[in-house]
């Protein structure tokens, strides 16, 4: 399973990635300028947001080109590394993380199907610091009935499951004809086929 392994230091929480700043807009009927307030990324958190991705685009694994495509599953492990325990939770580092992994790496995020954080306290590290593992394999399409078949191109199944669901389809549409010919046959309505009209 491919990886890329990073170790970071502790960036703004997520309680502190937002800023209100004014926003200007131009009305597209109107051409006027106006100016509200907005939320976006503070200088601190685009700073920190920009140094993860240069140290994902900075690794080994992306400069040979060893990167997730498009069909993969990722798990994303971090490990945050703190001197006492009340300096940091643990739940408050992985938006603005996780936001810079996802654009570093140019992947959506359906793709995260994992995701695991653990806290350790160590009263001799030399500074506070995120360890983050990325790993993933990639999806085989699969039949949804036997498991891993490269299924048709037209569903998720493959081409034997397939034929039978064809033969379902065509064998219920024949079960409601001879519903609908038994009906009018007892209202008294000649039935004529679609094939002799």
């Amino acid at each position: 399973m491919p990886e890329i392994r990073l170790e970071l230091r502790l960036g703004p929480s997520t309680n502190h990635i937002y800023t209100n700043a004014r926003r200007f807009a131009r009305d597209k009927r109107t051409k006027e300028v106006r100016v509200y307030m907005g939320r976006m990324l503070s200088p601190h958190a685009m700073t920190y947001k920009q140094e993860v991705i240069a140290a994902i685009r900075q690794t080994n694994e992306w400069q040979e080109g060893i990167r997730p495509a498009k069909d993969t599953k990722l798990q994303i492990t971090t490990w945050l590394t703190i001197r006492s325990e009340g300096d940091r939770d643990i739940d408050n580092n992985d938006k603005l993380l996780f936001d810079a992994i996802k654009e570093a790496l140019e992947i959506d995020d359906r793709q995260v199907y994992e995701v695991h954080a653990y806290k350790r306290v160590d009263a001799a590290a030399r500074w506070p610091r995120i360890d983050v593992l990325i790993a993933w394999e990639t999806l085989s399409r699969q039949c949804y009935l036997c498991g891993p078949v490269t299924p048709d191109a037209s569903s998720m199944l493959c081409g034997y499951h397939a034929a039978i669901e064809r033969y379902q389809v065509e064998a219920r549409r024949d079960l409601v004809k001879e519903g609908v010919r038994q009906y009018l046959q007892r209202m008294g309505i000649p039935y004529q086929p679609e094939s002799e009209r």
